[in-house]
């Protein structure tokens, strides 16, 4: 039996990048995975995503949020998991300091990646508190260790990590466990979008290789290979975790 047949989960940012491949490896785990995205166009005619229910949610309205939860526990009579992955970087994908960043780019960075995160969790706890699941949220290893010209992004992955440790605290009797993944440098179109606007992709993207110690970018299907794990029966134990999956990065 796969080990997470039977498992009802909802991803968020699911059209692209890492939330795209939790949900494809969700599903050949047995899970049955419903995934949610403010922009559906990236899923196109891929054979990958057939078969599946996507709904289009914008995380930082907590109506469209709660419809998103209602649905899935209405289609399929429950829900077990959730995996946070909605999230945005900077929209300019430059390096800006503090003083220069706008408060619009401030509040669009948090809105989606903490409160929307916040967002999902709250409508969907009720749900998971019936028969007790997980919650992953996506996090970056830019929530553990500052990071200059990204400010904003930094301050809304860390706290995400926050957010992750008082859930954890709050339902480690209800059966609910908590945890959050800290993604390095990943393959993934926000990654490319940050290196496109180099002068030089390529040796922009070595110099994030040379950085990391295991020498390159990580590919989506190996963070998810992690929150999947997360999820999964076999981590029964594991409940306020903080998980680097960086190549080494954080070990410095």
């Amino acid at each position: 039996m796969s080990p997470l047949n039977g498992k009802v989960v909802l991803v968020t940012g699911a059209a692209s990048g890492i939330g795209a491949a939790t949900l494809v490896k969700l599903r050949e785990l047995g899970a049955t995975v419903s995934g949610g995205d403010l922009c559906l166009a990236p899923l196109g005619t891929e054979s990958r995503f057939q078969g599946v229910r996507m709904e289009t949610v914008d995380v930082r309205d907590p109506e469209q949020v709660q419809a998103f939860v209602d649905i899935v526990v209405e289609r399929h009579g429950r829900l077990d998991a959730v995996v946070n992955s909605a999230g945005v970087g900077a929209p300019s994908d430059l390096a800006l300091m503090t003083h220069e960043t706008s408060h619009r780019d401030w509040d669009l960075q948090i809105g989606v990646n903490l409160t929307g995160t916040y967002a999902v969790s709250r409508a969907a706890l009720p749900s998971l508190l019936v028969q007790g699941g997980a919650i992953v949220n996506i996090s970056s290893i830019m929530g553990l260790v500052g990071s200059a010209g990204f400010s904003a992004y930094t301050a809304s992955k860390a706290g995400v990590l926050g957010l992750t440790r008082s859930m954890a605290l709050e339902y480690a009797t209800s059966g609910v466990r908590v945890n959050a993944v800290c993604p390095g440098f990943v393959n993934t179109p926000m990654v490319h979008r940050f290196l496109g606007r180099s002068d030089d992709p390529a040796a922009a993207r070595r110099s994030l290789e040379l950085v990391t110690p295991m020498g390159r970018l990580a590919e989506p299907a190996e963070i998810a290979d992690v929150v999947a794990w997360l999820i999964s029966d076999a981590a029964s134990y594991v409940t306020g975790a903080a998980i680097p999956v960086d190549g080494g990065y954080t070990a410095f």
